[in-house]
């Protein structure tokens, strides 16, 4: 995961979509992360679905000083990000660019 070209589409891969955490908390519950601040490492640590997914992913994008941002998608939540500085991609996607909109 060193390689900033490819961040954003190995980042999601980071993170493992779990809609109970390990005590079987829903991720709809504020206890799903423990009470604790939602950071990058226990995003990876706990898991969670596309929101946390995406918004991990973009971080991850972010770190390196790659633009990127969640976006909504019918029911889903992907992220876009700026390879290279010339194209931006959409990943985590489900629904395609014609369906992606500002992540709310």
């Amino acid at each position: 995961y060193r390689d900033p070209s490819r961040i954003g589409s190995v980042a999601w891969k980071m993170v493992d979509y779990k809609l109970e955490n390990d005590d079987g908390v829903s991720v709809h519950s504020r206890d799903y992360y423990y009470g604790k601040p939602v950071t990058m490492e226990w995003i990876a640590t706990v898991g969670g679905v596309c929101g946390a997914i995406s918004k991990f992913g973009t971080h991850m994008a972010q770190a390196f000083g790659i633009p990127g941002t969640p976006v909504g998608q019918p029911g889903h939540c992907a992220f876009i990000w700026l390879q290279n500085g010339v194209n931006w991609l959409l990943s985590y996607d489900v629904s395609g660019w014609a369906l992606s909109n500002t992540h709310t």
